[in-house]
């Protein structure tokens, strides 16, 4: 259920809500990844930023629409948060994958 918050802000941007909607959507994939429970997004930011080609959009661009940007980057940052969210254990072993690769290729150089 939306509250009536998020309902007047749908209702008073209709002409952009396409790209509005782009941008919330991936941002809450973003977030999803590092099981980021509870963030204020600026309806300001995401309004400027719903302006842009949706297809240019940064890390940087969503970081940029949260409020409570320390508490966010504190779970993005933070490698216990890392592969909490959904396919963390794909990403994971994947990360590992890399870093074992590496270092074979790295030990039949030398």
């Amino acid at each position: 259920m939306e509250n009536q918050d998020f309902i007047q802000f749908k209702r008073q941007n209709v002409t952009k809500w396409g790209a509005l909607s782009y941008l919330i959507n991936n941002l809450e994939k973003y977030l999803s990844q590092f099981s980021a429970h509870f963030v204020y997004v600026s309806a300001q930011k995401l309004l400027d930023y719903a302006e842009l080609d949706p297809e240019r959009y940064t890390e940087a661009d969503y970081i940029d629409c949260i409020q409570n940007k320390q508490q966010v980057l504190e779970m993005i940052k933070g490698a216990k948060h890392k592969f909490k969210g959904p396919g963390g254990h794909k990403m994971a072993a994947t990360i590992i994958q890399k870093i074992w690769k590496g270092y074979k290729a790295f030990s039949n150089f030398k």
